[in-house]
C-alpha cells in the first residue's frame, strides 16, 4: 500500500475569497433572532447601532473592529454609506470569530453573510466594491490560511 504525504494542517488555505483591507465607517444593528439574545447598553449605541469600521471585506463576509463586545453567533445588519445620493448598502451578517485587539477596548469581529437573497449578495457586492477601491488585498501568509494583520481567535 502507498502513502501519499498529507499537508500539514498550518499549510492549508481556509479562506474562499479574497479578502481586502480596508477603514470604512459603518453602523451595526443587531438582527434576527439575536436582538432577543443581544441588548447592547444604550450608552454604547446611536439610534439603535454600534459605530463600527470595517478593516476587511470579501465576498464572503467582512472584518469589523468594534470598541463593544458582541457574542459568537450574534447576526448584525451592517450599514454603510455608499455615497452622496445613494441608499446605504446593508449587508446581514454573522459574527463567527471574535478577538480582542487591545485594552481601549477594541474588538476584532469575523463575520460571514448569512443574507443569501440577490439583494444582499447585491449589498456585499457594492461594500467590496468599496473596499477593493479604497484598500488593498490582504495577502496570506504560510500560518493555516490567516492573512498578515489578522488577529488569532
Amino acid at each position: 500500500m502507498s502513502q501519499t504525504p498529507s499537508t500539514p494542517a498550518s499549510d492549508l488555505i481556509v479562506r474562499q475569497h479574497e479578502r481586502y483591507r480596508c477603514s470604512l465607517a459603518a453602523v451595526a444593528r443587531i438582527a434576527g433572532e439575536s436582538a432577543g439574545r443581544v441588548s447592547p447598553s444604550p450608552s454604547v449605541t446611536e439610534s439603535g447601532g454600534i459605530r463600527v469600521s470595517v478593516v476587511d471585506c470579501s465576498a464572503g463576509g467582512l472584518g469589523l473592529r468594534s470598541s463593544v463586545f458582541l457574542p459568537k453567533s450574534a447576526e448584525l445588519d451592517v450599514e454603510l454609506q455608499a455615497g452622496a445620493g445613494q441608499s446605504p448598502a446593508v449587508v446581514r451578517v454573522r459574527i463567527q470569530r471574535v478577538a480582542m485587539l487591545d485594552r481601549t477596548p477594541s474588538y476584532y469581529l469575523g463575520c460571514a453573510m448569512t443574507d443569501a437573497t440577490d439583494a444582499g449578495r447585491a449589498a456585499l457586492g457594492h461594500v467590496l466594491d468599496m473596499a477593493k477601491a479604497h484598500g488593498e488585498p490582504v495577502p496570506l501568509t504560510g500560518s493555516g490560511g490567516q492573512r498578515e494583520g489578522t488577529p488569532r481567535a
